[in-house]
């Protein structure tokens, strides 16, 4: 293939190649303590995906994540492929099989109980280790099979990801890598606790690239594949933008940082350390207060999980408000605006920022009403706090079908189009949801149905195959080729003119989906892991 070809041509490139990559993957990837960290908490948001409900007994999926985990880090059987496997074994191995294999939690809330135990319990341990508080654990030197990367080297391979711009490639233009920059930043996600190393190449024109890499977790297999698919979509359908008139005066634009899938669950991602998510702001600013980070979450998850089943829907609808009040008291309407907008001095920045998020938003709300794009929830609603754009970088977890129970049992997960919730709405309000926001929404859904132009069936169809023949790959859409085609025409204010008439009212079918979006009730019957207060 590829590689066989460019040992023959270029049998010196190859080496560089493999031996930058080789050393990248042994110094700079996560320890296992932080890969069991990231794994805990993407089976604690697993959990919190699912709605709680008396009985509250594990689904089998949730215990079939539990087993990847297991199987992952090697608790039941005590295999270790190397010393710092061992000796994570060594210190965690015991509790583990105590609290999730020899007695399994009876019901979800006390798994989510025991997770965020596990998850305040490696937190520590990484802070200890650290020694630089909870977020920037500090910076560090490149040292090991690593060190000669310092040096200067001759320039042979290119800094990646030149080729992943919109613009055509120029590979005359392009810049090699000169050498590795000594300091290495350890950052810790707040609301994902994905651990990560971020590196600056040096180019050979003096420009520095930060970077940093990222391991899937056993709980979410094909993660890294999932992300390459998306930013192939999402970059089609910015090709179709950049050609409509109404877009580029708008400077309708999707946000894709630098995602490149290296092999076996890596990929390299461009550092933006002003990015902040959703869950991320809740989660600082309640442990900047001295609260717990998980508490708002945690609680709603076991309020709505004890006792009995309600009788009939209105004691079930009286208690899922109850429950969402607390949680919107415990939350204040302005985390986001005052994390976005508190290093902003002056107003035009502040006006600016406010602007161009709100047209992401329009963009994004799209995206998920008519293609289904998982990324609906706190951790996954990335945003730059330079530029205010919304950056695509993860994704909500699969929900699998629940299982076959007793007629009694609450009703199956309510879906929202998009999500509005009170501190976005907030963010938004100064151009109004009917303003920026709904002309994004409408040039961006013009763009999208025009099947000539935009064959957006056809993608999804080829992008949602897997990799291998029979394969197991999820794509991170919940559209199917016809149905993303048909909403796409729905919210069309062409096609709304074309049968209606010019008296048509083109922005109806989307205050339908806001309200749908915004309303209380839906709202209230959202699983936690959703935060539909945040």
């Amino acid at each position: 293939g590829v590689l066989a070809a460019l040992g023959t041509e270029h049998a010196q490139l190859l080496a560089h190649l493999s031996h930058l990559a080789d050393c990248l993957s042994t110094e700079l990837l996560p320890k296992p303590k932080e890969r069991l960290l990231a794994a805990v908490c993407e089976l604690s948001t697993l959990c919190l995906s699912v709605p709680p409900s008396p009985p509250d007994v594990p689904p089998p999926h949730i215990l079939a994540a539990l087993a990847q985990l297991d199987r992952a880090f090697g608790f039941s059987s005590g295999a270790a492929s190397d010393e710092a496997g061992a000796a994570l074994l060594a210190g965690y191995r015991q509790h583990f099989v105590k609290d999730f294999l020899a007695e399994r939690p009876a019901s979800l809330s006390e798994m989510t109980s025991k997770l965020d135990m596990w998850r305040g319990l490696l937190e520590s341990a990484l802070d200890a280790a650290g020694g630089s508080g909870p977020q920037h654990l500090g910076t560090i030197v490149i040292g090991g099979k690593c060190a000669h990367l310092t040096f200067a080297q001759q320039p042979l391979v290119e800094v990646p990801g030149q080729y992943a711009a919109d613009a055509e490639p120029t590979p005359e233009a392009h810049a090699l890598i000169d050498r590795f920059a000594a300091d290495v930043s350890v950052r810790r996600d707040h609301a994902a606790a994905v651990t990560t190393r971020s590196f600056s190449l040096i180019a050979d024109d003096g420009v520095r690239h930060s970077l940093h890499l990222r391991l899937e977790t056993p709980v979410r297999a094909h993660t890294a594949l999932q992300l390459e698919r998306a930013q192939q979509l999402l970059r089609l359908i910015n090709r179709r933008l950049l050609k409509s008139r109404e877009a580029r005066r708008r400077a309708l634009y999707l946000h894709l940082p630098l995602q490149l899938r290296i092999g076996k669950g890596v990929a390299l991602h461009a550092e933006d350390a002003s990015a902040i998510s959703l869950a991320s702001t809740l989660l600082s600013a309640r442990a900047a207060s001295g609260l717990p980070p998980q508490g708002a979450v945690l609680t709603h998850q076991r309020t709505l999980s004890r006792g009995t089943v309600a009788p009939d829907d209105e004691a079930r609808r009286e208690r899922l408000r109850q429950a969402f009040d607390d949680a919107c008291r415990a939350v204040p309407e302005d985390v986001l605006s005052n994390a976005l907008t508190a290093q902003l001095t002056k107003p035009l920045q502040r006006w600016e920022l406010t602007r161009t998020f709100a047209s992401q938003l329009g963009l994004h709300a799209l995206l998920c009403h008519t293609v289904g794009l998982r990324v609906q929830q706190p951790q996954c609603v990335v945003i730059s706090c330079t530029s205010g754009n919304l950056c695509f970088v993860d994704f909500d977890p699969l929900l699998k079908p629940a299982p076959e129970v007793k007629a009694a049992s609450a009703p199956p997960p309510v879906t929202m189009p998009f999500r509005l919730t009170r501190n976005l709405q907030r963010l938004a309000t100064p151009f109004g949801i009917d303003g920026t926001f709904a002309a994004a929404f409408a040039a961006g859904a013009e763009c999208i149905a025009n099947a000539q132009k935009c064959p957006i069936a056809l993608w999804l169809d080829y992008l949602s195959a897997a990799e291998l023949e029979g394969g197991a790959f999820e794509a991170p859409w919940g559209s199917g080729a016809e149905q993303a085609a048909g909403l796409a025409l729905s919210v069309c204010p062409t096609t709304t003119v074309k049968k209606d008439g010019k008296a048509a009212d083109v922005h109806a079918t989307l205050r339908a989906l806001i309200a749908e979006a915004t309303g209380a009730e839906a709202l209230q019957a959202m699983p936690p892991a959703w935060q539909s207060w945040l």
